[in-house]
């Protein structure tokens, strides 16, 4: 189960400094699926930006970006392209 603070409105990250530039995020829960949008002011580094999946091995479920199927590789998938919306549906 995730955390209560995914519910609702979920968390928002804005302008979080990197080396290449402001990240801002929001991520929440819809039901059993988590969303993460990240918006088109966001700049993508070279190899994309890296979501990491926090239990190890990623879902076996469809995750989709942008409403398309999105590969994970290992624990980690990337988004080349902004701006994003990832859903997931863990286990």
């Amino acid at each position: 189960m995730q955390p209560e603070w995914l519910d609702g409105s979920g968390v928002s990250v804005k302008d979080v400094r990197t080396p290449y530039g402001p990240v801002s995020y929001t991520l929440r829960r819809e039901g059993r699926k988590l969303v993460l949008h990240v918006p088109d002011s966001v700049r993508v580094p070279p190899g994309g930006l890296v979501l990491v999946w926090p239990d190890g091995a990623p879902p076996s479920r469809d995750t989709r970006v942008n409403g398309q199927t999105a590969p994970w590789q290992g624990s980690e998938l990337r988004l080349h392209s902004l701006p994003a919306t990832v859903v997931v549906e863990p286990e």
